[in-house]
């Protein structure tokens, strides 16, 4: 007899350790949480926004107009261009370059290059310079 109960108990603890293992794979199915998680829109205030924030203080500066220059040290040598690029031959002192717009020289930056005008400026902090090949049609020798 205590054989008896001995092994019905053995069998009963077999069937219930196998029960749940069964329930605790079931359970993990049902109750899985979604790998991404998308935050709906809403029109309402955005719960990940701070309620107290720093106001940036932008500061207005005037700006002036810059004094456009047309006699400096620099000179303008020549310009080659084809249909959509344009390059200046640009000298001062013992120093030459060859620029293309958008490209610097000293703290200058190449703002125009007008070909069939003959004409080039550039632009700095504090002034412009306006190069041109000839002043007049009287000029040319």
């Amino acid at each position: 007899m205590k054989l008896l109960i001995v092994f019905l108990l053995g069998i009963m603890s077999i069937l219930f350790f196998l029960g749940t293992v069964v329930f605790s794979q079931e359970s993990q199915e049902k109750f899985s949480i979604p790998v991404v998680f998308e935050y709906p829109g809403v029109d309402e205030r955005d719960p990940f926004y701070p309620l107290i924030y720093e106001e940036e203080t932008i500061e207005v500066v005037e700006k002036k107009p810059l004094p456009v220059i047309t006699q400096s040290d620099y000179e303008l040598l020549g310009i080659a261009w084809e249909a959509k690029k344009s390059m200046a031959f640009i000298a001062k002192g013992g120093k030459t370059w060859m620029v293309a717009e958008g490209m610097s020289i000293d703290e200058l930056k190449v703002l125009s290059i007008q070909a069939k005008e003959g004409r080039v400026t550039l632009i700095g902090e504090d002034m412009i310079i306006e190069l041109k090949m000839f002043k007049e049609l009287g000029d040319i020798e």
